[in-house]
């Protein structure tokens, strides 16, 4: 059986899985053509009653961007490695046990409409993840805010597999407790 992980309306990356294995991943945006109704079905309940994680790509790119200026050569460098690190980031997430429960979506503006990042967004019932790409470096730093607030923003600094663990655990409450 395989696992489609897409991003927005670019070409889908497949990951084999056993049936189990799936039943325990987070359940991601879904892929089009390339499933067949087993694996939408198992996808589709996966994903019903769980957390969703809404990741900032729009922002995330803009961000990696700014540090090019006009040069088209190293924007057009850092929007792949951004792709590239958000492929892998939800490569992590499918993949950790943690992050089970949890529907990853990618964001990546209004000119690429995906209809569950757009129920999660007009719901406000989903959390923020927003990276601040560094090129090269092995740490990204990055913020997550809670659903239905701006102003409560947890952050750290990590590389992808520590990223993604972290912030599954904060999105199913398993560190502390903070107050507001």
């Amino acid at each position: 059986m395989t696992l489609c992980i897409c991003v927005g309306g670019r070409e889908c990356m497949t990951v084999l899985a056993t049936g189990a294995l799936i039943l325990g991943l987070a359940a991601i945006t879904a892929c089009s053509s390339s499933r067949d109704a087993t694996d939408e079905a198992v996808m589709r309940s996966a994903h019903v009653e769980s957390a969703k994680l809404v990741i900032d790509g729009w922002w995330d790119v803009d961000y990696a961007l700014n540090s090019c200026g006009d040069d088209k050569v190293c924007q057009t460098s850092r929007a792949v490695e951004i792709g590239g690190l958000h492929r892998e980031l939800m490569t992590q997430f499918a993949a950790q046990a943690t992050c089970s429960g949890i529907f990853a979506m990618i964001y990546e503006g209004p000119s690429h409409p995906s209809p569950d990042v757009d129920k999660a967004m007009a719901r406000h019932d989903h959390w923020v993840l927003s990276i601040s790409y560094q090129s090269n470096a092995d740490k990204q730093y990055w913020s997550l805010s809670t659903p239905g607030s701006t102003n409560n923003i947890l952050q750290g600094t990590a590389d992808v597999e520590h990223m993604a663990t972290q912030v599954c655990n904060i999105i199913k409450g398993r560190g502390a407790q903070l107050a507001s």
